[in-house]
């Protein structure tokens, strides 16, 4: 799920994810992403390149801390991660140099898991307590609130696009003409060739002129527009 998000989402992700490094205190915060059986890291704050703990990057995601967070066999909190025999012995626990850890799962309003928001510290960290996990968890929920307002802007694109293309498809558009007439002498002299669409929803020709632009399409529809006049023109 997203592979990629606006540079909006990605600007208030990455403040998000410094607002957690800051208030835990914590050498590294970031953000992941489950795909699959991976877990891919999609915004760090702090030095994380030290440990390799860098954007793009992906774990196996049952090896992981935020894996076992989110199935429920790991608090949320490991204040001494080299001392606690439930993760010292993981390979990650070494690797990224795990001493202390806050992690939180990113649930979207659909109850879909995103990912995981945490912090790591490379020292023990006894003083954190379930207010740190409850300010991580209201920072988790702001970015599935962003998320889910992506995703809601990527399927109605997706949905004016598809109905845009549509259109030449399915013959839902034609080109009716509206004649000038010299008003002197009664005579036509020429004609104003008008946009016309059958298809639902029902609405004025500018309205879909502007989604066709929103996606992208906007001159593909005018184009369309101009060929079916010409080729109609002569029956006129």
């Amino acid at each position: 799920l997203f592979q990629s998000v606006s540079p909006k989402t990605a600007d208030f992700i990455g403040k998000v994810v410094n607002a957690a490094k800051d208030q835990l205190d914590a050498d590294i915060a970031f953000l992941s992403a489950f795909d699959g059986d991976r877990k891919v890291i999609r915004r760090t704050a702090g030095d994380g390149e030290t440990v390799g703990l860098v954007e793009g990057r992906s774990f196996a995601l049952q090896d992981t801390y935020c894996h076992r967070v989110v199935k429920g066999t790991l608090p949320n909190i490991i204040a001494d991660a080299r001392n606690d025999a439930r993760v010292k012995e993981l390979p990650i626990t070494d690797e990224l140099k795990i001493g202390a850890y806050v992690g939180v799962p990113i649930t979207l309003p659909d109850g879909r898991v995103y990912g995981t928001l945490c912090c790591v510290s490379q020292r023990a960290d006894t003083s954190l307590t379930r207010r740190d996990v409850k300010f991580m968890r209201v920072l988790a929920d702001l970015v599935a609130g962003q998320l889910h307002l992506e995703e809601a802007a990527i399927e109605e694109r997706r949905l004016k696009t598809a109905r845009i293309r549509s259109l030449s498809q399915n013959h839902g558009f034609k080109v009716v003409f509206q004649p000038v007439v010299d008003l002197a002498n009664g005579t036509i002299v020429g004609a104003e060739a008008l946009s016309r669409f059958d298809v639902e929803p029902r609405r004025s020709p500018d309205l879909w002129f502007k989604e066709a632009s929103e996606v992208g399409l906007g001159l593909e529809l005018e184009m369309l527009a101009v060929r079916s006049a010409i080729a109609q023109i002569g029956g006129f």
